[in-house]
């Protein structure tokens, strides 16, 4: 379990590392974006604005009304020129919006990604805590076992004590039961020739009176 602990803190370690490199590639994809849209933006301003000027000239040289100028014929040229500018707008336009698709897009995986990372993190870290608490409640109980053990052999010193105090008591009694059994016969002849000197020396007493 604590090798699983440290292989999944290992890959959090990993995770992150990898969520810092993506950030910071699309942090400069986003500026980057960014200027060129701004760059873009600029540049359609000016054109506009050139293009604009542009015609403006082609109107004064064609006459306040609207009447061409005979024998002018770089005018037709001036129109074909701001036809194409406005192509060329056009394009840049399109670039600029692709460019904030791209960033769009840039954003929306950054955020993904970001999610999918606090995801597995904390699911990650849920599995970690659980394996710690599994390896907590093993080391509880093997304290527990431990102490238990002790406590077993602590009883069974104390037990196998007492059983040898037992066993010395019952020697001792068998011992004296022994000699009890031994010396009764002696003790009891001994008792009844006793009771029969006592006897004799009663008579005696007796005749004497």
């Amino acid at each position: 379990l604590r090798a699983e602990i440290a292989e999944l803190g290992k890959q959090i370690q990993i995770a992150g590392q990898t969520r810092q490199k993506e950030n910071a590639k699309f942090q400069t994809e986003a500026t980057e974006q960014s200027q060129t849209q701004m760059i873009l933006k600029k540049a359609v301003q000016f054109l506009r604005k050139f293009y604009s000027s542009a015609s403006l000239v082609q109107i004064q040289r064609h006459g306040l009304h609207g009447e061409p100028a005979l024998g002018n014929p770089e005018g037709f040229q001036d129109y074909q020129k701001n036809a194409g500018g406005q192509g060329v707008i056009a394009l840049i336009e399109t670039i600029a919006e692709d460019a904030q698709k791209l960033e769009l897009e840039a954003i929306q995986d950054e955020q993904d990604s970001q999610a999918t990372y606090e995801d597995f993190t904390a699911q990650t870290s849920a599995t970690i805590k659980a394996k710690q608490s599994e390896v907590d409640g093993k080391m509880k109980e093997m304290a527990e076992a431990k102490n238990d053990k002790a406590e077993a052999e602590s009883s069974r010193e104390s037990t196998l004590s007492e059983l040898d105090q037992l066993f010395e008591a019952k020697m001792a009694l068998h011992k004296e039961c022994d000699f009890f059994v031994k010396n009764f016969e002696v003790r009891q002849k001994a008792l009844a020739d006793e009771i029969e000197a006592l006897g004799q020396a009663a008579a005696i007493l007796s005749g004497a009176k």
